[in-house]
């Protein structure tokens, strides 16, 4: 009589451990995915900031020769040449290869004042907050920007949360409504012994310094500090200055 003999196989898996395995490797995908596009965020915002702080020295040297910021369209074909020689090419938009918006004085065909402002998507970065963007408003422009560059229709090109302005204004659009608190590091309460970036000239290379400020408020200084140590703060973005 013959004995059947069956071998069972030890180097197989169950399906619950298959289902666990591939529960697994998709969760790793998902969390190297969103790693992956937060980087890409974070070189796309680096890139707006870096074509924000070309267009803002163009502007300046603009100025210096011709008493005038450029006209309110100057920035409408983007990859254009109507700056030059203060800029060679007009940056686009890295993403949505757009201009980028610019808020001309309206009050004088002769600015004497510019908001040049860009969409960032890392949410998370601290400059947002410092310049009071980070409310629902944004930093209170999205109609004008929006009429300026006619962004194509389907288009998500908005939420402008980040610019750079001539010294003489603040970013942030007060009529737009309340301006949003900062959730974190609020400003200290000025005090006698309160410290400040006075204006640099961007133009020249120039950054601000620090200075004691009596009455920083009344100075227009939005940012200011217990300590003389601010020089690390006073660099050529002019969103740090005092306006006086």
């Amino acid at each position: 009589m013959k004995i059947k003999r069956t071998l069972k196989n030890n180097f197989g898996f169950t399906l619950i451990e298959l289902l666990v395995t591939v529960a697994i490797l998709a969760v790793l995908i998902i969390l190297a995915l969103i790693a992956w596009q937060n980087h890409l965020n974070q070189a796309r915002d680096a890139q707006r900031k870096s074509d924000l702080e070309r267009i803002s020295i163009a502007f300046e040297n603009y100025y210096n020769d011709k008493e005038c910021f450029p006209a309110e369209d100057i920035l409408q074909i983007c990859g254009g040449d109507s700056l030059n020689p203060y800029l060679n090419i007009i940056p686009c938009d890295p993403v949505y290869i757009l201009p980028y918006c610019y808020i001309h004085d309206p009050n004088d065909t002769c600015g004497q004042s510019y908001k040049i402002l860009a969409p960032l998507k890392a949410a998370s970065d601290s400059i947002i907050e410092k310049l009071l963007c980070n409310g629902d408003l944004y930093c209170g422009y999205e109609p004008n920007c929006a009429a300026s560059i006619s962004p194509p229709a389907g288009s998500d090109y908005g939420g402008f949360n980040y610019g750079v302005t001539s010294g003489n204004v603040q970013l942030y659009n007060p009529d737009a409504g309340s301006s949003p608190s900062p959730s974190s590091s609020p400003l200290p309460s000025p005090t006698s012994q309160t410290w400040a970036c006075t204006k640099g000239d961007v133009g020249a290379g120039s950054p601000g310094e620090c200075n004691s400020y009596s009455d920083p408020i009344e100075s227009g200084c939005n940012v200011w500090y217990y300590t003389d140590d601010c020089d690390s703060e006073c660099t050529l973005d002019p969103t740090n200055w005092c306006l006086e």
